[in-house]
């Protein structure tokens, strides 16, 4: 057979022009769809006439595979979320989130605290200015490093009160809460599922080795992720654990006055901070955009205003006596298992029937000088308020219902409905 180019695919003994299987991958010329290019697995992406090894475009969209991002999936639009260099369609990280294996929560709550310690040893706060406030002082807690001028001042270790806090995602795992109780306030008491009305700064803590001297030196560095302009209000629910242990050690404030400009004047409010572990924080998951990094330990200023009660789930009965076991923690009481606390689940018994259809609520007016009324058998004082202008308190309370009599409330009750 004539073939003066003498060509051969496969080097073998036979030519092109002679040879059934010229690329010598073992699939015959009249059934290979790559006749000249070895590939015995005959893989096409995109079922046209040709295999991916002899296929400029190997998933037929029109986007030549030395310019694509998804070379074995089409995706004309070659979109890429990430920027990286593939495509959506076949990244398995296309929103460009990286997935980290979280520390142990218990080993990493040894050098958190010891973090926070350390700085409660180098720091101070403007304690001086509380107690001789000068002329338009806001009240406002101000940290700084005890050094130079202030290497006299009294650190914030000797200062701080500390409470142990359970870890809401591990058992056994307890923190030590630091927390600076600068005034208590003299209103009414937080309680862990109040909303309250507050002014705050959020700062994030780090720790550095900075080299100064020709020394290294552990400094530990902050920064403000996050203030309030003005009073605002936090369900304390939907707050972190750091924060919510915290406030509830401090009160509102008693009063307060409507200036010209609109703005509201309290007095005798809280003022603290909390210092606090990434545990009892955002750990391995802060918020998008707001500049907390993983691990990152966190210190909350605030002053503390206004306080309300709140039924979160609308059932009647305030969300603070939904804590059964009263640990102060909302969510581990559930009495139907439902993988709703009872705080927020309209039936805690899971038997059907909503728990305010399963209690009595009532209320009474009391003008002043009038006698608190006598409470019937498993009737509760939920809240009273005041009529400012009136001087007439209204008491709300709720007979928690036992229609068997087994001394189990038929609001928790799945055999009463």
């Amino acid at each position: 057979i004539s073939n003066a180019d003498q060509a051969n695919s496969d080097s073998d003994s036979l030519g092109n022009a002679c040879d059934s299987d010229d690329d010598g991958d073992g699939v015959a010329d009249g059934a290979d769809n790559c006749p000249l290019t070895s590939n015995a697995d005959q893989i096409n992406a995109d079922s046209d006439s040709l295999g991916n090894a002899c296929d400029s475009d190997d998933d037929g969209d029109v986007v030549a595979d030395s310019s694509y991002n998804c070379p074995l999936i089409s995706n004309a639009d070659q979109a890429n979320s990430y920027s990286d260099n593939t495509g959506n369609v076949c990244d398995t990280d296309d929103d460009g989130v990286i997935i980290v294996t979280p520390r142990e929560r218990d080993e990493e709550a040894v050098p958190a605290t010891l973090m926070i310690e350390n700085y409660l040893e180098t720091h101070f706060y403007n304690y001086e200015q509380f107690t001789n406030p000068p002329i338009n002082f806001d009240y406002k807690i101000v940290f700084d490093t005890i050094a130079g001028d202030n290497a006299n001042k009294t650190p914030l270790i000797d200062q701080v009160l500390s409470k142990n806090v359970e870890d809401i995602f591990q058992d056994g795992v307890i923190y030590k809460l630091y927390y600076l109780k600068v005034r208590q306030g003299e209103g009414e008491r937080i309680n862990f599922s109040d909303k309250t009305t507050l002014n705050y700064v959020g700062t994030s803590l780090r720790e550095r080795e900075i080299l100064v001297n020709e020394v290294y030196e552990t400094v530990y560095p902050t920064e403000v992720f996050d203030s309030s302009v003005s009073p605002i209000s936090f369900d304390l629910t939907r707050v972190v654990k750091g924060f919510q242990a915290a406030l509830i050690e401090f009160n509102g404030a008693t009063d307060f006055t409507e200036n010209s400009d609109g703005t509201l004047t309290f007095e005798d409010f809280g003022v603290g901070a909390v210092f606090m572990q990434s545990g009892l924080g955002y750990y391995n998951t802060p918020p998008v955009g707001s500049g907390i990094e993983f691990y990152d330990q966190l210190i909350f200023s605030f002053q503390t205003f206004a306080v309300e009660k709140t039924d979160q789930d609308l059932d009647t009965i305030l969300s603070e006596f939904e804590d059964l076991n009263g640990n102060g923690n909302e969510l581990d009481d559930d009495t139907d298992n439902d993988g709703f606390p009872n705080f927020n689940d309209p039936d805690d018994d899971g038997d059907g029937k909503l728990t305010r259809f399963e209690v009595e609520a009532n209320q009474y007016l009391l003008n002043p000088g009038d006698p608190d009324p006598e409470l019937a058998d498993n009737e509760v004082e939920m809240q009273r308020k005041t009529n400012p202008e009136t001087g007439v308190v209204t008491l709300y309370t709720v007979v928690f219902l036992d229609a068997d009599n087994d001394g189990i409330p038929d609001y928790l009750d799945e055999n009463t409905y």
